[in-house]
C-alpha cells in the first residue's frame, strides 16, 4: 500500500484535523453565544432597560456567535461552506434549548424562529468564508 492510500484511511492522520478542528469551533460557537448572554444580561442589568428590548437582544446574541462560528467552520473546510456552517451551529441551537429549559422551564414561543436564524447565519457565514478569498498581490 502506497504513503497516500495510507494517509486517507488513517482515522487520526492529517484527515482528522479539519474534522476536530470543526468540533472545537463548534463548541466555541456554544461557549460564545452563553458569554454574550451574560454579558448582555449585565448590560441591560445596568441601563435598566425594559422587557421589550429582551427578544432582539437575545437575537442578536445568537446570530453573531452562529455567523462566526459559521465562517471559521467554512475557513477551515475550505468547500461547502453552507453545510459545514449550519454543522457548526447545532451545539449552539442546542446551548440555547438547555438555556430556555432552564430558565423558563419550557421551550418558549421564539425558539423555533432563533433555531432558523441561528442556522441561516451560520450557513451565511460559511457561504462567506468560502466565497472571500484573500486577494493576491501582484508587484
Amino acid at each position: 500500500m502506497s504513503a497516500k492510500a495510507n494517509k486517507r484511511t488513517d482515522a487520526s492522520g492529517p484527515a482528522a484535523l479539519p474534522r476536530k478542528r470543526l468540533l472545537l469551533t463548534s463548541a466555541g460557537t456554544a461557549a460564545l453565544t452563553v458569554g454574550f448572554f451574560f454579558l448582555t444580561a449585565l448590560f441591560l442589568l445596568r441601563q435598566d432597560a425594559g422587557s421589550d428590548v429582551l427578544p432582539a437582544f437575545a437575537f442578536f446574541c445568537c446570530a453573531l456567535p452562529a455567523l462566526l462560528g459559521g465562517f471559521l467552520a467554512g475557513k477551515q473546510m475550505k468547500r461547502s461552506g453552507w453545510l459545514y456552517g449550519m454543522l457548526c451551529t447545532v451545539p449552539e441551537i442546542v446551548t440555547l434549548c438547555v438555556l430556555c429549559a432552564a430558565l423558563h422551564g419550557s421551550a418558549g414561543k421564539l425558539l423555533p424562529a432563533a433555531a432558523g436564524m441561528i442556522l441561516v447565519c451560520g450557513a451565511a457565514g460559511g457561504i462567506l468564508s468560502v466565497n472571500l478569498r484573500r486577494r493576491k498581490r501582484y508587484r
